[in-house]
């Protein structure tokens, strides 16, 4: 598991320092159908849920009471060590900072969707400090939510809790955590520009993982609706 998330931070912080732009599409983007959802803000306060997962604040710490995080040190790996191949030296980067937003789905009229068949429906989003510009998206898909010493069960995803005896779904909200400093530490350590987020859509098992519920790897409502979400958000941003 350890080697797993290295390699994908490794991934992550040279995907973000080389910062290389899409060559787009060779005309306007049509979204494939109308818009039908939109997103609007909410907050995920670990101290908030103590009495539902009193570890919560071990795995994430959520969208916090301040608007930014900070983080005293992260350990990084060289880039120039990994395009080398050379032994990997880890160093550490202080002081760094970002802020994290919890967005849920609604319908048009404000309604809240949360049920299964309507996922993903709650997207955590990282912003380093210093980003005004926010027309780089990363769109970040975490690996099928059931692995090995986790279990998280997809009957406890509309609620984003364990109660069926799985773990709490809040604690994915981790992943924001971890690619929020590695965007940061990404500026910081090698001068990458402050213009990217990264937007984690949460997905159920059934949506990411093979062969189950006959959706393998749909990604739910994205498809047909991620030009809307996306741009909800950024317009949010835009507005702090």
């Amino acid at each position: 598991m350890f080697t797993h998330h290295l390699i994908r931070d490794f991934m992550f912080t040279d995907a973000t320092y080389h910062n290389k732009s899409a060559s787009g599409p060779s005309q306007e983007y049509q979204p494939p159908s109308s818009r039908q959802y939109t997103v609007e803000p909410r907050d995920l306060i670990p101290s908030d849920h103590a009495a539902e997962d009193s570890k919560l604040g071990q795995y994430t710490r959520g969208t916090y009471t301040k608007d930014t995080q900070a983080v005293s040190s992260k350990f990084h790996v060289l880039l120039d060590d990994i395009h080398s191949k050379k032994t990997l030296s880890f160093t550490s980067v202080s002081d760094l900072s970002y802020t994290a937003k919890y967005y849920q789905l609604t319908t048009l009229d404000g309604n809240e969707v949360n049920d299964i068949d309507h996922a993903p429906n709650w997207f955590g989003v990282a912003v380093p400090d210093g980003c005004k510009d926010f027309s780089n998206v990363i769109i970040y898909f975490h690996p099928g939510p059931t692995q090995p010493g986790s279990g998280w069960n997809d009957k406890d995803y509309p609620a984003r809790n364990g109660a069926n005896g799985g773990s709490n779904w809040k604690e994915l909200f981790g992943y924001v955590d971890r690619l929020g400093t590695q965007l940061a530490a990404a500026i910081k350590a090698y001068g990458a520009t402050p213009n990217q987020i990264v937007i984690v859509p949460f997905m159920p098992n059934a949506l990411c993982n093979v062969n189950i519920g006959g959706r393998i790897g749909s990604a739910g409502i994205l498809p047909d609706q991620w030009y809307y979400i996306v741009n909800d958000i950024i317009k949010d941003l835009a507005r702090q």
